[in-house]
Parts: structure tokens; C-alpha cells; sequence
């Protein structure tokens, strides 16, 4: 309450979720914080000498299924597992397997543009939205909502590298 943020966050009844919902909480350096000290146990408690243990990254993109036509974003994104289209969006999320434990480092969700919008004109104009603050990490958040997966997989694996995380090589699905 004390420290910088607690000038921006403005709390009330519900503590838990105004914080969630606010848009200067920064998920990534929480979530990246998080990742490193993961790893900084886990490199403590296991043999770092031991070669059998198969270090990679794992990127994969799954549907968060909704039903509701009023959440921000929401939009028909293609499930490849069912072969058509489903109301929601993708959880593209990146995380670090060292042959015992499995480490997240990064996630974001991902609209398909375009696609997605084959909603009607009166469905879409119910939808929630909310004016950000352009340097705020929630309107980063957004921006990140419309980046094409592939290109968000590349800066979740240089992220990743950057934060210590030493992989031989990638899996993903496709």
C-alpha cells in the first residue's frame, strides 16, 4: 500500500478483485519473477551436471472456451482439436521442462482478427470494453491480444532465454 503502486491502485470493498482487474498490475514481471525464482530452486535442489534430463521449452495455444458474448475480446476462434469454429479466445502459454519439473514463463491470450469477429453488429456493441492508459501494462496486454501467435511465440522464447532459462531445443504443436 505503501509503495509506488499503491498511488495508482485504488482499492476498495472487493481487494482481491479491483487488483485483478487493474490495469498497472504488470502479470508479466510477476509472472517472470516467478519463473526465475522457480528456477533458481530448482537448479539449487537438482543436479545441473545430469545430461539425460531433456531440457526444452514448450510453446502451445489452447481454446478457453466461453459462452458469454459480452466479455472484452471475445470473438469465434478456430479449435484445431474439433476442426471448427468455438466462442472464445487462445491461451498461447510458454514454459520450461527440465526433465522433473515444468516451469511457466510466459502466457498470453490471443484473438484471431478478423475471424473472430463474425459475431452480429448488436452482439458486438454489448461487449464490455474499458478505456486504458496508453503506458499502462494493461493496454500492453491488449495490444498483445491482437499480435499473430507466431510472432508472440518468438518474443516468449527470447524472454525466456533472457530470463535464464537454458533449453536444447523448442516442442510445439504444429
Amino acid at each position: 500500500m505503501h509503495s509506488s503502486y499503491g498511488k495508482k491502485l485504488n482499492y476498495g470493498k472487493d481487494v482481491l478483485y479491483d487488483f485483478l482487474k487493474n490495469e498497472w498490475v504488470d502479470w508479466g514481471k510477476i509472472r517472470s519473477n516467478f519463473s526465475r525464482q522457480l528456477l533458481k530452486i530448482t537448479k539449487s535442489k537438482g543436479d545441473s551436471t545430469d545430461i539425460s534430463s531433456p531440457k526444452c521449452l514448450i510453446i502451445d495455444d489452447t481454446l478457453l472456451c466461453k459462452t458469454c458474448k459480452t466479455i472484452e475480446h471475445i470473438g469465434k476462434v478456430f479449435d484445431h482439436c474439433s476442426r471448427n469454429y468455438q466462442m472464445g479466445m487462445k491461451a498461447l502459454v510458454c514454459g520450461f521442462w527440465d526433465g522433473k519439473s515444468f516451469i511457466p514463463t510466459a502466457f498470453s491470450l490471443q484473438s484471431e482478427p478478423g475471424k473472430n469477429r463474425s459475431m452480429k453488429y448488436k452482439e458486438l456493441a454489448k461487449q464490455f470494453y474499458k478505456e486504458r492508459v496508453a503506458d499502462s501494462p494493461g493496454f500492453q496486454r491488449i495490444k498483445q491480444l491482437s499480435t499473430d501467435k507466431i510472432s508472440m511465440a518468438i518474443q516468449m522464447l527470447k524472454n525466456a532465454i533472457k530470463t535464464g532459462f537454458e533449453p536444447a531445443y523448442v516442442l510445439t504443436d504444429s
